[in-house]
Parts: structure tokens; C-alpha cells; sequence
């Protein structure tokens, strides 16, 4: 009998686990709850990347760096938004 293909979920979830349980094992306490959040956002581009069949290291690499430049212009609009007005 032929052994079955898995799913490319189950491939995803596969991966994102082994990096989580590397970033257990990281010392430092705030890189490792950095990691563990970031890896929170590893299945943000699933349903793009099945369809584009991508591979699962692609899809979570893009989805963490979406993740990051979405919280870098957030700060962006909150350092703005505190900047005071000039009038002239």
C-alpha cells in the first residue's frame, strides 16, 4: 500500500511546533516569550500559501515578518499621533 500524502496543515503545524519547542529552549527569558509570540501569528498566511502551494517555511517566515512590520508602523502611528502640532 502507498503511504498517504499529510495535509499541508499538518506539515505547517509540524514545523511551527519544533520551532516552538527550540524557542523553549532558548535562555534568555524575554527573546524566548518573543519568540513564542511571534510564533502565535505563524499561521497568518495558511489559506494564501495552500493555494499558491508554497512551502511552510515560506508561509510562516512571511507571516512573522507581516506580523512585525504591521507592529513597526503601528508605533509609527502612535509616535506620530503623540508628536505635538506646530502652527505657523
Amino acid at each position: 500500500m502507498g503511504r498517504t500524502v499529510p495535509s499541508y496543515r499538518r506539515v505547517l503545524d509540524d514545523y511551527v511546533e519544533r520551532l516552538r519547542r527550540a524557542a523553549r529552549r532558548v535562555g534568555d527569558p524575554d527573546v524566548r516569550r518573543d519568540l513564542e509570540e511571534l510564533l502565535n501569528h505563524a499561521h497568518d498566511l495558511e489559506n494564501a500559501f495552500v493555494e499558491e502551494l508554497g512551502s511552510p517555511e515560506e508561509e510562516v517566515l512571511l507571516s512573522l515578518t507581516l506580523h512585525l512590520l504591521r507592529e513597526v508602523k503601528r508605533m509609527r502611528l502612535d509616535e506620530y499621533s503623540r508628536e505635538p502640532t506646530t502652527t505657523r
